[in-house]
């Protein structure tokens, strides 16, 4: 007899093996799509966020401009004191 027999015993086994095998990749696979799903939202807030911190830099810089046209407007133009 040669070698390349196997017996129903083993072969038993090996599909039991391919089997459990099969479902832990089911499983995982599953699992990555949920991940990939939540890294999909992160990655969205993120986005949004970055917007916003833009939007918020924006503002911060025309105030200043105002606030420092107003001073400078403010300073050169009304006085306050009496006139000599």
């Amino acid at each position: 007899m040669s070698d390349d027999h196997i017996s129903p015993r083993e072969f038993g086994r090996l599909e039991s093996e391919v089997s459990t095998l099969t479902e832990l990749v089911k499983a995982q696979t599953v699992a990555m799509q949920l991940m990939s799903a939540r890294l999909d939202t992160m990655n969205q807030t993120l986005t949004e966020a970055k917007g916003g911190w833009r939007m918020l830099m924006m503002l911060g810089g025309v105030a200043g401009l105002i606030g420092t046209f107003l001073g400078w407007f403010l300073t050169h133009t009304i006085h306050i004191a009496p006139k000599p």
